[in-house]
């Protein structure tokens, strides 16, 4: 009745919610939909899943075995961008499954230790259609990724940023735009950095504004990508740029974020999903990398519907169809409000676990952020918003209907 209910007979995969018993208790496994991107890399649906008959035929031809994990990820490289239109997703735990937490626990190191034996200690790699990753070529070392930094007085967490952007083989031109910077070792930093040939500084004094300040800092720049950074990251992962560059290779309509995580190593930023405080909320803030995950949102790519303007990778064509970041959205929102406009656009939004970078998360700001100024653009760029996407809030696409979306712990089910 579910099955009929929710159209899978009609459709060409579909999954449902399960659940387990562990010591006693019932433990939900919640889908977050049908996410090629993510089923591609792990099996988060543990091999149980509908498919059409056409399909299962075709797989099965291509395989000497038939084991439903490969069968799967077959079926989801035949559905593509059209995920959504073919695919369905039954919200209800309509199966047991005989795992429990310590098997989960494992499953996920298992596809994260598979993942560095492929690679090796010294190998770079990209990801390829059909998953899994494969060495990157000469040709995809050059420099393709234009940077922009908006910055104040960070300087020193800037000048350690700025020497690992420069000695990066896939970065061309980096574009500093400095919003009333004040602080010596600010200016001491700035006055380094425009002596190297790959930086520009630029300054913007007046009152702050991130998104014209990254749109003055975009326009500037020339290559294919464009990489918006905050000045308050600490790159910790030689590899990220080549694995958040290697998605738009497969499909440039692709917008794409990397790993955030507290200096504690704890996460910042794992993808945002849609109802939080209506609007946005940062999934798994807080947990620990990769035990404090309730399944597999830390371990694979997945598809999200927004992205944090903290690292934010996409192609300039793609920057440019958007029109940027609204400047009207100066201080709040201006990720979220861009990151719906690309999915409202036909862009995928993917959010890269194995790109991992520090984030100190507004350190240059923050001093700001309490001002009674501040906090009432905050309350009118927040209004705006609302009356711009309020109703779209409500649901997320890629998160399952079942979870409270104002626990971003996401372990407190929706009443």
């Amino acid at each position: 009745m579910a099955l009929k209910y929710f159209g899978c007979f009609s459709a060409a995969f579909s999954l449902v919610d399960m659940y387990f018993r562990d010591n006693c208790r019932i433990f939900p496994l919640l889908m977050h939909s049908v996410d090629a991107i993510h089923g591609r890399s792990v099996d988060y649906f543990h091999g149980r899943f509908i498919v059409s008959g056409q399909i299962a035929k075709r797989a099965l031809r291509k395989l000497p075995t038939a084991v439903p994990y490969e069968v799967a990820r077959i079926a989801l490289s035949e559905l593509g961008p059209t995920t959504n239109s073919r695919s369905r997703y039954v919200p209800i735990p309509l199966i047991c499954i005989g795992i429990s937490r310590v098997h989960l626990q494992e499953m996920r190191c298992r596809a994260i230790y598979g993942r560095l034996q492929r690679a090796g200690p010294e190998a770079k790699y990209e990801r390829v259609a059909a998953g899994g990753y494969r060495p990157k070529t000469s040709k995809e070392n050059q420099a393709r990724v234009g940077v922009v930094i908006c910055t104040k007085n960070s300087g020193l967490l800037l000048r350690q940023l700025l020497a690992k952007l420069v000695n990066d083989e896939v970065i061309g031109s980096i574009v500093i735009v400095s919003n009333n910077s004040s602080d010596p070792n600010a200016f001491l930093t700035l006055i380094d950095a425009s002596k190297n040939k790959k930086i520009r500084v630029l300054k913007y004094d007046a009152p702050f504004n991130f998104s014209k300040q990254c749109n003055i800092g975009a326009e500037l720049l020339r290559e294919e990508a464009v990489l918006f950074l905050n000045d308050d990251i600490v790159v910790v992962s030689d590899d990220w740029i080549g694995l958040l560059v290697s998605w738009l290779d497969e499909n440039p309509n692709r917008i794409v974020g990397p790993l955030l995580v507290y200096p504690n190593q704890s996460v910042q930023h794992a993808g945002m999903y849609l109802g939080f405080n209506g609007v946005a909320g940062h999934a798994l803030r807080f947990a620990k990398v990769p035990h404090g995950e309730p399944g597999f949102f830390l371990t694979a790519p997945r598809r999200v519907s927004c992205l944090t303007g903290a690292a934010l990778l996409m192609s300039r064509e793609q920057y440019r169809s958007l029109n940027g970041f609204d400047p009207r959205l100066a201080s709040y929102l201006q990720d979220v409000d861009l990151s719906l406009r690309a999915m409202n656009s036909g862009a995928e939004l993917i959010f890269e676990p194995n790109a991992i970078l520090i984030h100190m998360e507004s350190v240059s700001i923050r001093p700001d952020l309490d001002s009674a100024s501040n906090r009432k653009r905050r309350e009118l760029e927040y209004r705006y918003f609302r009356e711009r996407w309020g109703p779209a809030m409500e649901l997320d696409d890629w998160m399952s209907p079942l979870l409270d979306p104002m626990d971003e712990s996401l372990r407190t089910l929706r009443i």
